[in-house]
């Protein structure tokens, strides 16, 4: 008789249980994805590539004139 009892909810507890791990799971890992993935990327690219230019020009890799061209062409 007690084993009947204990079935008649320890199953439907587990079930929501795992639904619930289930659904954390993913949320986890569609916030984990999403970070992942550069959503900003036109914004972000543009940024990088002037540090890079920044950068180039302050170890003497290109001229001044060089820097100034890529810095009008990146943000036009």
């Amino acid at each position: 008789m007690m084993w009947n009892t204990y079935q008649s909810w320890f199953w439907p507890v587990l079930t929501v249980l795992f639904l619930i791990l289930l659904s954390v799971g993913v949320v986890v890992f569609s916030r984990w994805f999403s970070n992942s993935v550069d959503h900003d990327a036109g914004q972000n690219s543009q940024r990088s590539a002037l540090s890079v230019a920044a950068e180039r020009f302050a170890r003497g890799e290109i001229t001044a004139d060089e820097f100034e061209s890529i810095r009008r062409s990146l943000r036009s």
